[in-house]
């Protein structure tokens, strides 16, 4: 379930970079790398407010739910734990040095120099269907990869656990002063 919402908050995240970012034709491949990088960098502290806007919108939203009193204040909680104890590790793992050269090297496989100086200089250059097309799936791997990478980091896995048994010790709590009521 909340892989399922991270990775729309990662693919989302990653889709609107590619198309912000658009790249066309370059001299040396070193230019384009540099023109890359710095694309990468005029972009990421947006990129970087997009995706902690969709990681938390992705764990307040979920499945419509009927539950009410106890069980509705413990799912609650269980989200905001979430949210407090993963949304600084999601976005290191987001934009770790790995993240970044892969994005950079998709921006050089799919666009040219000059489109990418300009979005490094602060420009929206436009692209071509087969580049979106193109940009799309490459996000998708990367996203898929990404995803990968969070299941698979310890600190993850024990925020997940601590917020399932914190939810869990407040429904108990709930259902005891519920009973004692």
């Amino acid at each position: 379930m909340w892989f399922a919402a991270l990775s729309r908050a990662a693919f989302a995240a990653l889709l609107a970079a590619a198309l912000w970012l658009p790249a066309a034709s370059a001299q040396t491949a070193d230019d384009e790398r540099a023109l890359a990088a710095r694309a990468y960098a005029r972009i990421q502290p947006a990129l970087r407010e997009m995706m902690k806007k969709a990681y938390a919108d992705s764990l307040a939203s979920g499945e419509p739910s009927a539950l009410d009193g106890c069980e509705a204040a413990s799912k609650q909680q269980a989200r905001a734990d979430l949210e407090r104890d993963t949304t600084a590790l999601v976005l290191e793992l987001f934009f770790s040095e790995q993240m970044q050269r892969r994005v950079e090297d998709i921006l050089v496989d799919v666009y040219d120099a000059e489109q990418l100086r300009m979005t490094a200089e602060g420009g929206n250059a436009p692209s071509r269907p087969e580049q979106s097309a193109k940009i799309a799936g490459s996000f998708r791997e990367l996203s898929a990869d990404f995803l990968r990478s969070v299941s698979q980091d310890g600190r993850f896995a024990a925020a997940m656990v601590d917020a399932v048994q914190n939810a869990r010790a407040q429904l108990a709590r709930c259902r005891a002063e519920q009973g004692a009521g």
